[in-house]
């Protein structure tokens, strides 16, 4: 007889990084993918850097360490975006999981990407039109044309920061 699925809920904290170089930019992590129908150049599968939080971390936290910890920048944070949530299953633990994770906007302070840990093999700035060809998760391409209209609309407004 099948025991019945685990349900658990995962939260995490997710960046979109970007910087004016004169252009708008964005901060993507690459791994090479596992997964032969993948989206990406050169076998890579591109994502926004996201953690979860350690213990006794508050989200806001998580969001500033991860990126550091992926991508080599300090950043700070602009503005909170928005959260997304996804399911996925782990079927040898008979476990599903409803994953909600928080998404800020960042700006950097200082780095470099070469500084980055090993969790992927390349972090690299690229244009906005880029960044969304580039993302293969369609919930994080909504994420970064969120970023890509709120920052177009506080240039406008205000000049670029």
């Amino acid at each position: 007889m099948e025991q019945p699925s685990t349900i658990e809920y995962p939260t995490s904290a997710g960046d979109v990084v970007y910087r004016f170089s004169p252009v708008m930019e964005f901060l993507l992590c690459g791994r090479t993918s596992q997964n032969p129908g993948s989206v990406g150049s050169n076998g890579m599968q591109w994502h926004l850097p996201k953690g979860t939080p350690e213990s006794g971390e508050l989200i806001e936290e998580t969001a500033l360490r991860e990126v550091k910890e992926e991508t080599g920048y300090a950043v700070q944070v602009k503005k909170y975006l928005q959260e997304i949530r996804y399911s996925f299953q782990n079927s040898k633990k008979n476990i599903t999981y409803e994953k909600t994770v928080h998404f800020y906007l960042m700006s950097v302070i200082s780095g470099d990407t070469s500084l980055h840990d090993s969790e992927f093999e390349e972090v690299k700035w690229v244009n906005s039109d880029d960044a969304l060809n580039l993302i293969g998760y369609e919930n994080e391409k909504q994420i970064i044309s969120s970023a890509i209209g709120y920052l177009k609309e506080f240039v406008n407004e205000r000049g670029t920061s």
